[in-house]
């Protein structure tokens, strides 16, 4: 996906539509996926190498998302390997430098200051008894901007830069290349850079990529890829041989990357399936190379077993030339996905078989994309690269809706948003549901309003507003917020890998009417707004769900969990409960108790990957408890 307009050095943005006039987008001034995301876990020193041997490489296919892995790289710098903010890198994962520290927080809270941000520091590399003969190149591909678009250009006070820089042997950083912002987005362009100089030819040899912009947020965003560093090498040295993927696959699902278990159930095996499942290949051998004949297998796999299909086996001559890149369709309804009640996970696997035999590119031969059959609907994938509001308005409040279509009648529980704070101090969020009128809102169902609290515990992504009473809903519905004239206004996350299914999906209502807000995943020099807004409805299987009005945080400190940290099972201590179950940091219903079990203080949880977890103790009157879980 491009990116759509140009960030300015102010946060807010007008977007510059009539249907969009009152949308303001704004960068991430902290990131709250970054916080759920794993630590690196770095071996102890007497296990580790005093310094890695050449080759050295990394395309950054690992980790899905978190720190650079530490055998190559310092577990410190703020660097974020992801497969979500580089627009066509040169294969599936990238390493962002984007403005924002490891725990996903800014690394200034000034209205402005620009300076040095993140880094990436590679381990100590032994060169030692090399010399100008042994050709040692460091090659490395770079984009200047993301997915967001293509941050602020260089200039006076407005430093924005990506700079190279070797070690010497006393301890020197010296700059071997720097590129200044633009603010234009790039592509992907490659780069080599000799180590001849003796000052770099010794056994502790280390080079780093360091990064200067906007440090309150993730304005100025650098990508790296397909970093290699070797002997025998010449400049010219930028094609491999490698066939990779270059994405990760598309949702399975047809309309959502999300839906509850049992909507899923209540319509044929493969309605909800999508039958575009794709995803990018590129051909990274020369333009010399003939054309390369592979074949590739697409899976379905269920977690914890149940169920395994195929959904696309095929195989042909992918393009030669530098970087072709190449698209693999496939349909998800050849595997068709049978019924089955409580919360599942279906994981896509799309493999190429390229005969390769080098074991640092295989890894990148293969991707894959998670179907969440659960409890809730979405649009997003859990987290976001971008922020909005609505704009202040002189009087009254703004509305904003987002539609949902049902298979059968149902229930919303709650909604859960994904706040994005700009300052301090709580904010007031009111939800609503509407009834739909002609495609688009109509009658407004329920309405409650809270206080979210700023900043959210660490790890926790979304929050979780719940209904006094379930309300009821069939066929189209629309869940939302509103947004008084005067107040401490909330931004919210939104997920710019995605988009809903076509237009009349997101509405805003500021002048006593409903507006449509158009939808174009297309952005190349368009004013649409792509992307998912972070909003979900939390559904009951059509079961009336009373929460009361009277819950307090004293609830949740009337409750402990012992162990904590957990090792497969933990126990519960404090008033009697009805049900549990537990989510992960990104709102993912994760484990349900049993009906048979139902109370019962104990709850297995081998299940789960270590990580931040929150517990859910629903009470015989219908008030939830909720209490933080890490599993280990």
């Amino acid at each position: 996906m491009t990116g759509f307009f140009r960030l300015l050095p102010a946060l807010a943005l007008l977007l510059p539509t009539v249907a969009l006039a009152q949308l303001q987008g704004l960068p991430l001034r902290s990131d709250p996926a970054r916080t759920a995301a794993p630590k690196p876990i770095a071996a102890p020193s007497s296990q580790r190498p005093a310094a890695l041997a050449l080759p050295f490489f990394d395309d950054f296919t690992a980790p899905l998302e978190g720190p650079p892995k530490v055998a190559n790289w310092l577990p410190k710098g703020g660097a974020l390997v992801n497969n979500r903010l580089a627009v066509k890198p040169l294969t599936r994962g990238t390493v962002s430098l984007d403005g924002l520290r490891s725990d996903g927080n800014s690394y200034s809270q000034l209205a402005t200051d620009y300076g040095p941000s993140d880094t990436l520091t590679s381990q100590p590399i032994d060169l030692s008894g090399r010399n100008a003969a042994s050709q040692i190149y460091l090659s490395y591909a770079w984009q200047s901007g993301s997915i967001v678009g293509g941050g602020n250009a260089n200039g006076g006070p407005v430093r924005v830069s990506l700079e190279l820089q070797f070690l010497t042997s006393t301890g020197q950083w010296v700059a071997q290349w720097r590129q200044l912002g633009t603010g234009r987005r790039t592509v992907f362009k490659q780069r080599t850079q000799a180590v001849a100089d003796p000052r770099y030819l010794f056994n502790s040899f280390r080079f780093r990529f360091l990064a200067t912009g906007d440090r309150t947020s993730s304005s100025d965003v650098w990508g790296l890829d397909y970093i290699k560093l070797d002997a025998n090498r010449s400049p010219a040295d930028t094609t491999y041989v490698d066939l990779a993927t270059g994405i990760g696959l598309s949702s399975p699902l047809r309309r959502f990357t999300a839906m509850p278990a049992y909507q899923f159930n209540a319509v044929a095996d493969t309605a909800e399936l999508s039958r575009n499942l794709f995803t990018d290949v590129i051909n990274l051998n020369s333009a010399a190379s003939a054309p390369a004949p592979i074949d590739w297998l697409g899976t379905v796999r269920e977690t914890g077993g149940g169920f395994a299909g195929t959904w696309l086996r095929f195989g042909r001559s992918l393009p030669t030339g530098a970087f072709r890149r190449d698209t693999i369709k496939g349909d998800a309804r050849r595997a068709p996905v049978p019924a089955r009640s409580g919360p599942r996970r279906l994981r896509y696997t799309l493999a190429l078989n390229t005969q390769e035999i080098n074991p640092l590119t295989i890894p990148n031969d293969t991707t894959t994309r998670t179907a969440e059959l659960s409890d809730y609907y979405a649009y997003d994938d859990g987290t976001p690269e971008f922020a909005f509001s609505l704009s202040a308005a002189q009087t009254g409040q703004q509305l904003l809706a987002v539609r949902y279509d049902l298979n059968r009648p149902d229930q919303v529980r709650a909604i859960r948003i994904v706040p994005i704070f700009y300052g301090a101090g709580n904010r007031s969020f009111t939800a609503k549901v509407w009834a739909d009128n002609n495609g688009q809102p109509g009658q407004e169902l329920a309405s409650v309003t809270t206080t979210i609290r700023n900043p959210l515990p660490a790890g926790q992504v979304f929050v979780e507003v719940p209904f006094r009473t379930s309300v009821p809903v069939t066929g189209t519905f629309y869940v939302g917020y509103a947004q008084v004239a005067a107040g401490n206004f909330l931004q919210y996350g939104v997920d710019l890998n995605n988009t809903r299914p076509g237009d009349n999906y997101l509405f805003q209502n500021i002048n006593q009417a409903w507006e449509a807000l158009a939808i174009n995943p297309n952005t190349q020099g368009r004013p649409n707004y792509p992307g998912a807004l972070m909003l979900r409805p939390v559904m009951t299987d059509n079961q009336t769900v009373v929460t009361a009005t009277h819950v307090s945080n004293n609830i949740n400190a009337q409750f402990a969990f012992y162990p904590n940290p957990a090792h497969g099972f933990v126990a519960v201590e404090g008033p009697v409960f009805a049900t549990a179950r537990v989510f992960d940091a990104l709102g993912r219903l994760r484990w349900a108790q049993p009906a048979a079990q139902a109370g019962q203080r104990t709850l297995p949880l081998n299940g789960l990957v270590p990580g931040v977890y929150l517990v859910q103790l629903t009470l015989a009157d219908g008030s939830v408890a909720t209490r933080r879980l890490v599993v280990e």
